[in-house]
């Protein structure tokens, strides 16, 4: 697809003649710009490097274009939407955004320490730390970044104050309202953490599917879904000394295209720890870059895959030691079966004078099916002296022994699989803070690929 084609798929003019008036003059320059960058180089193919193994033909005909939603008919109550990200007995606060624009009926944010506060990006953008994030580059830098420069009008702004702790977690529904036709939905996410702070947040991005006006299930839209994109990045500034634990869990329906892209700049003795689940959509793509950007700055990536089927799924992650004693920590592991195809690709860059740097960096991939596959490309770039990094990737299939201790013990094979697969993904979950994980952990079994009842074990 050459950039001029997809650029006539964006009804460009008319999207930013409306938004003319409607937001800063700065704004829409930069939406103008990116624009034309996007004309010039359309949507990234697998003549790049980092999109050798993930092509977005998927993506069809798919209007890439995403009008501002009329919501105006639409009920969502707390209950539905929690039903739709599968979190029914989630008791903490909530802030619920369909088609990326947030929902305060739907929402409950009331019990929020007063130090953090939730909005809409478009309800936010005049305030100068937000703007200060829109004004940067993104680390991400092809068409899809781009796209999203010029077309998001919305998503969600967290900011923390200094040295505001949270005991409870908040969560953020992502969900989309897919119609009769084709859909793109384009997503900016800001989170800034205040100096000392300590907060816990949570995202499930899936889709809000056989709602009708009245907010009741509509039965002919179970079991249809149209081709959908849903597209998002989220940018975090963490200050000196604040500790944030973020998770995100991909449950979109089959037919999406998901793509998510998490930018983190970690301060001074300050710590961002990612836990990314991807479950959902019929092809995934991640990508992370995290900036170590001063001393004592620590990251832990953990993601867990569940493919099946003809389902695809590509991690890219970047960890730029910048400085001297940072810390770095990955572990991503993936479950394929049937036709399902993974990527992973991490790289980990330890620039010059970055002294005491210590980097770990594992993938761990099981493919149940002879049609699975996975391409797995661990990377160590390494220009100091004194430093500790090492890297490492695994392929296999289940311990053919231990599945047979299992049996012998009275369980039958499809029981044995899960045990043995569950206890393969809770070394990721372990990571997950309550009360996350034991509602995650009841998705995840449902994704395990194996037949047969099984009855959870406890943690």
């Amino acid at each position: 697809m050459t950039g001029l084609v997809a650029a006539d798929r964006l009804g460009l003019e008319p999207f930013l003649a409306n938004r003319v008036g409607h937001e800063p003059a700065w704004l829409v320059a930069i939406r103008r710009e990116a624009a034309a960058r996007f004309a010039e180089r359309g949507l990234p193919d697998r003549h790049l490097e980092d999109w050798k193994y993930t092509s977005l033909t998927a993506l069809g005909e798919l209007p890439l274009s995403a009008p501002v939603p009329d919501l105006a008919g639409i009920v969502v109550t707390p209950a539905r939407a929690l039903q739709a990200a599968g979190l029914s007995d989630w008791d903490g606060p909530v802030a619920v955004f369909v088609s990326g624009r947030l929902i305060p009926d739907a929402s409950r944010l009331g019990d929020l320490p007063a130090g953090i506060h939730v909005t809409g990006l478009s309800d936010r953008i005049s305030a100068p730390a937000v703007a200060d994030l829109l004004k940067r580059p993104l680390r991400s830098d092809d068409g899809l970044a781009d796209l999203i420069r010029a077309l998001a009008i919305d998503g969600a702004v967290v900011e923390v104050a200094d040295r505001t702790v949270s005991e409870r977690p908040l969560l953020l529904l992502f969900l989309s309202l897919p119609g009769a036709g084709p859909a793109a939905v384009h997503l900016r996410n800001l989170f800034l953490f205040g100096k000392q702070s300590q907060v816990q947040i949570a995202e499930v991005h899936a889709a809000l599917t056989g709602l009708d006006a009245s907010g009741e299930k509509d039965a002919r839209a179970e079991g249809t879904r149209a081709a959908h994109l849903s597209h998002q990045i989220s940018q975090f500034q963490i200050d000196a000394g604040a500790v944030v634990t973020h998770t995100v869990l991909q449950r979109e329906d089959p037919g999406c295209v998901y793509v998510g892209r998490l930018e983190a700049e970690v301060g001074r003795d300050a710590s961002w720890t990612s836990n990314a689940l991807s479950v959902g959509a019929e092809l995934a793509r991640w990508d992370l870059h995290v900036n170590l950007a001063d001393d004592g700055a620590c990251t832990i990536l953990n993601g867990l895959y569940l493919e099946a089927d003809r389902q695809h799924v590509d991690f890219h992650t970047t960890i730029d030691h910048a400085h001297p004693h940072t810390t770095s920590r990955e572990l991503y592991k993936g479950v394929l079966d049937g036709s399902a195809t993974g990527v992973f690709n991490g790289k980990v860059l330890v620039r010059e004078g970055a002294i005491k740097t210590v980097a770990q960096q594992t993938n761990r991939n099981l493919l149940l099916s002879d049609a699975a596959q996975i391409n797995t490309k661990p990377q160590l770039e390494i220009f100091a002296d004194d430093v500790k990094c090492s890297h490492g990737a695994t392929i296999g299939q289940l311990d053919a022994a231990a599945l047979f201790y299992l049996r012998s013990r009275g369980l039958s094979e499809d029981d044995a699989r899960r045990l043995l697969l569950y206890a393969f993904a809770s070394e990721v979950l372990a990571f997950v803070p309550e009360p996350m994980s034991r509602a995650l952990s009841g998705i995840l079994l449902k994704r395990l690929p194996a037949q047969g009842d099984f009855q959870e074990v406890s943690r």
